[in-house]
């Protein structure tokens, strides 16, 4: 078992969720590359519309139940096509705050 972040490196993590040495050993769909592709293709855009880029931050904030609306503090659009993000927790800023 891949029971630390030491051993995950040396050990088979489909033998470790499924008990089977490959993936076809799953399910035989999963013997085909380009239906495999298009599978973790289909998820990722189903988890990232807007791709994991500046727009997909910007959508990410703007849905209520996403785990980062309380993570990005500042987002700064600036004329020569630069973005600023400033990544914050609450507890950071309070803390930041009172540093000198």
């Amino acid at each position: 078992m891949c029971d630390n972040i030491i051993s995950l490196y040396n050990c088979n993590l489909i033998k470790t969720y499924f008990n089977k040495e490959t993936l076809s050993e799953i399910h035989i769909s999963l013997n085909n590359i380009d239906k495999l592709k298009y599978l973790i293709g289909k998820a990722y855009k189903t988890l990232h519309p807007f791709e994991q880029g500046i727009m997909g931050v910007y959508h990410n904030i703007s849905i209520a139940d996403s785990n980062l609306v309380n993570y990005v503090y500042k987002i700064d659009f600036y004329n020569d096509n630069q973005v600023i993000i400033i990544y914050m927790l609450a507890e950071q800023t309070q803390k930041l705050i009172i540093l000198e």
